[in-house]
C-alpha cells in the first residue's frame, strides 16, 4: 500500500510466461496532484477512486485484456481547452468511467459526468498500437451545459456543433490519441 497524492493505492503484479497481470485499487487521490498530461495538468480538479485488472500479453505490444474503472467526485474545471472549445471553468461535479480492454482494443463502457454545471457521457474505442499516440481513435462526446456554464458555453458552441431535442451538444471525434480531429 502506498500513501500519497492525498489518498491511497495498493495492487499486485504477477508474471508467468508470456502473460502478465496487473491489479490495483486507488481510493481519494486528488487529481491536482497526479502526474497528469499536460492538455488536463491542474486543469481538472477532485477526488478519483477506483480500481484496475489487466492481463498483458508480453508477446504483442498492446494486448491487453480487463478494465479500468474510475470514480470522481467533486470534479471542478478550471478553463480548458480542448480542440476547437476553451471550457470555462465550472462545478462538473461526479464522474463514472469504465473502459475495457479486449485484445488490442480498449472500447469506453461507460463514461457519465453530472454536476450542477455540466452533464456529459461518452462512448468510442481506440485500436491500440505502438506508438501509443498513433492508436486511431473514435469516439462521440455528448455534453449540455447547465447553471453557469449555460451563458459561458453555449455561444462557443451553438452553431459549431449539432445539438438533440434534449439540450446534448455532440462532438465526435476521429483522428488518433496523440492527434484527434474533430469531426463536426
Amino acid at each position: 500500500r502506498i500513501r500519497g497524492f492525498g489518498g491511497s493505492l495498493h495492487g499486485s503484479y504477477r508474471w508467468k510466461g508470456k502473460k502478465t497481470g496487473v491489479t490495483a485499487k486507488w481510493k481519494n487521490l486528488e487529481s491536482a496532484e497526479l502526474p497528469l498530461p499536460a492538455l488536463v495538468a491542474r486543469k481538472i480538479k477532485g477526488t478519483l477512486s477506483g480500481e484496475a485488472e489487466l492481463k498483458i500479453d508480453t508477446t504483442s505490444s498492446l494486448a491487453l485484456d480487463g478494465f479500468i474503472q474510475l470514480h470522481g467526485e467533486k470534479i471542478r474545471l478550471d478553463n480548458l481547452d480542448l480542440f476547437i472549445v476553451q471550457i470555462p471553468s465550472g462545478e462538473l461535479g461526479r464522474l463514472d468511467l469504465q473502459i475495457g480492454f479486449e485484445k488490442s482494443q480498449a472500447i469506453l463502457r461507460e463514461a457519465f459526468l453530472q454536476g450542477r454545471d455540466l452533464a456529459a457521457r461518452a462512448d468510442g474505442s481506440v485500436a491500440l498500437q505502438a506508438p501509443l499516440s498513433a492508436s486511431p481513435l473514435h469516439a462521440e462526446i455528448f455534453f449540455k451545459p447547465m447553471g453557469d456554464l449555460v451563458a459561458k458555453l453555449t455561444p462557443l458552441v451553438s452553431g459549431k456543433l449539432r445539438v438533440d431535442g434534449e439540450g446534448y451538444y455532440r462532438l465526435a471525434l476521429g483522428g488518433t490519441l496523440g492527434f484527434p480531429i474533430p469531426e463536426l
